[in-house]
């Protein structure tokens, strides 16, 4: 039984890493990992050993092209980016830039830095939020939803 007590001390410190998981939501997290369905919990482990295996992070640029503040793409990491993508080994580069005028701006150079490489450049969907009331929505919020949608 110690060992066992040592094992889930271990999982609790490793879940308490996690962002916006405490002490409580960790054991809260392991017993139901402990409690449930075995076979769930070993999933659970195969996707997290999976992403660690096979998912590289992505390339951070370090802001947003911002003119006005005198932010270009010389003071961005765009061209290590290209160089990145350009050496090969990439299949997909999946922007993650705010959804504003900005972040927009900069997804649409760093695209367009990477045409003709033949890797798909993609961005992170955006729109309403799951469970949201459309009287919260303003009209960007309802324009990406309307541009994103998809067939049911």
């Amino acid at each position: 039984m110690p060992e066992a007590t040592g094992v889930i001390a271990g999982l609790l410190t490793e879940l308490a890493k996690l962002p916006g998981v405490g002490p409580k939501s960790a054991e809260r997290i392991a017993h139901h990992l402990l409690a449930g369905d075995r076979r769930a919990a070993a999933a659970l482990a195969d996707a997290l050993r999976a992403v660690v295996e096979r998912v590289r992070p992505y390339h951070v640029l370090g802001g947003r092209l911002a003119p006005l503040d005198g932010v270009g793409p010389d003071q961005l990491a765009l061209a290590p980016l290209a160089r990145r993508v350009r050496a090969g080994g990439v299949r997909e580069v999946i922007l993650a830039t705010s959804p504003t005028l900005e972040g927009d701006g900069t997804a649409l150079f760093a695209a367009n830095l990477l045409a003709g490489t033949g890797v798909a450049v993609t961005k992170l969907a955006r729109g309403l939020p799951t469970g949201s009331s459309l009287e919260l929505a303003n009209a960007q919020m309802l324009a990406d939803a309307l541009d994103g949608r998809r067939t049911v």
